[in-house]
């Protein structure tokens, strides 16, 4: 960003948050803040609590990766070929928060507490195209027959805890995203 116009900046983060709004909208989930540098901030199971709160951010997730992709290669012709080389980091953590609006000048909401703090770390210690979820995470989509969702990370550097990563795939290769399933597994087949 820093080779750009910040108008141009400016106007390539609107159209990428713009089409996530579309799928939060869709999908039910909550669109807590977005952040200048490019950061995206959703909740599920607040206001009102899900108990499958975390197998709809798996699937809010999931579409957004390949979202991202096909928005990419549109947005490549209109802002240049290194566009093509952004990717999105996803981090997910479950657990209580504690939401509010913060007065002021600009008062916002935000949401607060241990699990918003693990939900960043996930997402800045993560991998880019990939999402990175908490063991609390994991067990909530095993509990939900989603197992299949999950694989185990190899390295865990830069966290306490056990980490995954998650996918859509059934199958998996010797590394994330090569996946020996059919790309064309549609959400269809989350259901499952």
């Amino acid at each position: 960003s820093s080779l750009r116009e910040p108008v141009t900046v400016f106007r390539f983060l609107e159209c990428v948050f713009h089409s996530i709004d579309q799928v939060s909208d869709r999908k039910g989930v909550f669109k807590v803040e977005t952040i200048a540098e490019g950061t995206y901030v959703a909740a599920t199971g607040i206001p009102t609590q899900r108990k499958d709160h975390a197998v709809l951010m798996g699937r809010f997730a999931t579409e957004l990766q390949s979202l991202f992709s096909n928005l990419i290669e549109e947005l490549e012709v209109v802002y240049g070929p290194d566009t093509g080389k952004l990717s999105l980091q996803i981090g997910i953590h479950s657990g209580p928060v504690t939401g509010g609006f913060l007065k002021g000048k600009a008062p916002r909401f935000q949401l607060f507490g241990e699990t918003a703090t693990i939900a960043r770390q996930l997402c800045t210690t993560g991998e880019p195209g990939k999402i990175h979820i908490s063991q609390k995470t994991a067990d909530l989509l095993e509990q939900s027959g989603k197992n299949h969702w999950i694989k185990e990370r190899e390295s865990t550097t830069g966290t306490s805890m056990q980490t995954y990563w998650l996918s859509k795939k059934k199958v998996w290769g010797s590394m994330f995203g090569v996946a020996l399933s059919d790309s064309s597994i549609e959400d269809e087949e989350l259901q499952k």
